[in-house]
C-alpha cells in the first residue's frame, strides 16, 4: 500500500499533486529537478492504482547552539475520487511510525485554516506563529536602495545570522535552491540589501513578500521602495517572525505551523522559546 516512490513514479506523483493544488506539470516538475535526490517521496498505491502522495523534506531547528533534525510533511495529498476512504490518515500514521525514529519529529504547515484541526487529530501540536500584514507603495517614500540577487549560499547565511536568535527552521542547499527557483517561477527573487533579505512572488499587481529580514523599519522601507519602484506593485503583503522588531505593533499574529514530535525528540523542541519560533519559507 505505502511505499517510497522512484524517478519512475514522477507521472503518478504529478497527477496526484495536481489534482490536489492546480499547479501546472511546470511547477511540480521544478520542485522534482531540485528536490528528488534530497527528499523521500511516499506514495499511496493499492489494485485501484496510485491514490495519495506526501513528501518529507530533511529540515533543521536551530535556536542559539540548539541543532535538532526534522522532517518538514509537504505537498499531501490524495485523489478526489479517493478521498473520505481514510487513505491519508493511514498514510501520515504509517509515514511517522516510518521515519520519526531517525529525526526529531515531523513539521508541516497546513495549506487552509481546515486542515489545523486535521492534523492536530492526528496528533500534531501548535508549533511557532506568524505575523501578517500589508505595506502600501505610498507608505514607503524615499528613493530606495540597491536590491542584490542572492545564491542559495549567500541566503543560507542571510537567515542564520537574522533568525538563529529566536529560532528558526534551516533549510539545506536543495532547500534554498528550490525556495529561490520557486520566487523567480512565479515572478520574483530572493535579494539582498544592507543588512537584510527579502524573497518575494508577484501576485498581479500586488507583491507577496515571503520572506523578511533587516535590523530596522528604515531599511526595510528603503528596499519596498526600490522593490515597488522595480516591479510597478501597488501593495505588498508580508509574512513576519513573531519574534520579528520590525513593523512592531501592525499586523496580525496567528498559527503557522504543526509539529508531531518523535518519542525522545528534545524537551526544548516544545517549550516556551518555540512558541515564537519562525517555520517560514513555505514553498507554494
Amino acid at each position: 500500500m505505502l511505499r517510497l516512490a522512484g524517478p519512475e513514479d514522477f507521472s503518478s506523483l504529478c497527477a496526484i499533486w495536481r489534482a490536489g493544488f492546480g499547479d501546472g506539470e511546470a511547477y511540480v516538475r521544478l520542485f522534482w529537478q531540485n528536490w528528488r535526490e534530497n527528499c523521500r517521496p511516499y506514495l499511496w498505491q493499492d489494485e485501484a492504482g496510485p491514490a495519495a502522495a506526501l513528501f518529507l523534506l530533511p529540515v533543521e531547528y536551530r535556536r542559539g547552539g540548539e541543532r535538532v533534525p526534522l522532517w518538514y510533511l509537504y505537498a499531501a495529498a490524495t485523489l478526489p475520487q479517493r478521498q473520505g476512504e481514510g487513505i491519508m490518515s493511514r498514510m501520515l500514521e504509517e509515514v511517522y511510525r516510518r521515519e520519526s525514529g531517525g529525526r526529531a519529529g515531523i513539521v508541516l504547515v497546513p495549506g487552509e485554516p481546515s486542515l489545523f484541526s486535521f492534523y492536530g487529530a492526528r496528533g500534531y501540536r501548535a508549533w511557532g506563529g506568524l505575523r501578517r500584514l500589508a505595506v502600501e507603495r505610498g507608505g514607503c517614500a524615499g528613493e530606495g536602495c540597491p536590491l542584490t540577487p542572492l545564491s542559495p549560499e549567500e541566503l543560507a547565511g542571510r537567515r542564520e545570522a537574522a533568525f538563529l536568535a529566536g529560532g528558526y527552521l534551516a533549510h539545506g542547499p536543495a532547500g534554498l535552491r528550490h525556495a529561490v527557483a520557486d520566487c523567480r517561477f512565479w515572478g520574483g527573487d530572493a535579494l539582498g540589501f544592507a543588512g537584510g533579505h527579502l524573497l518575494y512572488q508577484r501576485d498581479g499587481a500586488e507583491l507577496v513578500i515571503k520572506e523578511l529580514a533587516a535590523p530596522d523599519d528604515g531599511r526595510v522601507l528603503a528596499a519596498l521602495a526600490a522593490l515597488f519602484a522595480q516591479t510597478g506593485a501597488a501593495r505588498a503583503r508580508l509574512v513576519l517572525p513573531v519574534f520579528s522588531p520590525l513593523f512592531a505593533g501592525r499586523g496580525e499574529i496567528g498559527p503557522f505551523a504543526q509539529l508531531r514530535p518523535a518519542p525522545g525528540a528534545p524537551g526544548g523542541l516544545l517549550g516556551a522559546g518555540t512558541e515564537s519560533g519562525y517555520a517560514g519559507l513555505l514553498y507554494d
